[in-house]
Order: structure tokens, then sequence, then C-alpha cells
């Protein structure tokens, strides 16, 4: 079975508990998500690292710490940014967090 790298970022960045940490971590992806102003880059949440490669598309990739460094997965999803504010939207919902509209 393949790991869903999408299921595995909303459980650990998202799901979790409803607390101040996870409404801070959900506000601060959906900005980054749907600001116009950041054509490109990237954020780094826990575990994740989104790569935003325009305003409409988005690569999520798991980070590990080894002793070695930093290494990402081998996995990746590519992901519209419409589709994924969707999905983290219904998991904040889920979760109790304020959803922003």
């Amino acid at each position: 079975m393949k790991f869903d790298i999408l299921r595995g970022f909303i459980d650990t960045e998202i799901r979790g508990a409803n607390t101040p940490e996870h409404q801070e971590m959900y506000n601060e992806i959906r900005c980054f998500l749907t600001s116009y102003n950041i054509r490109e880059g990237k954020y780094e949440g826990n575990e994740y690292l989104i790569n935003k490669l325009s305003r409409d598309t988005v690569i999520i990739y798991q980070e590990y710490d080894t002793p070695e460094g930093w290494i990402y997965s081998q996995d990746a999803r590519v992901c519209d940014i419409k589709k994924l504010i969707e999905e983290i939207d219904k998991a904040a919902k889920k979760e109790g967090l304020n959803v922003v509209s």
C-alpha cells in the first residue's frame, strides 16, 4: 500500500487537536496558499514542505531529520491549490478550527 502524501500532510499539519498551535498552522498554510503576492516559494510545516510552483500548483513532500541532515521523501504529491484548500478546510472544520472563508 502506497503512502498517501496528502493524507499524511493533513493528518500531521492540520489534524490532531483543536489547539491554538493547530489554528495558527492552519491560518499560515491557508494564507500561503491563497496569497497572490506569493507566486513561488516554500512553506515549512512540522514535517511537510509545500513548494508553491505557481498561483495554481504546489508540490507537497515530507522532510526527515537524519544524523546526516535533512532529507526529503522520494514520494511527492502535485496538487491543485484550490483542491488542496478544499481538503484542508474540510479537515480543519472536522477538528473544530475556525475555517477561513
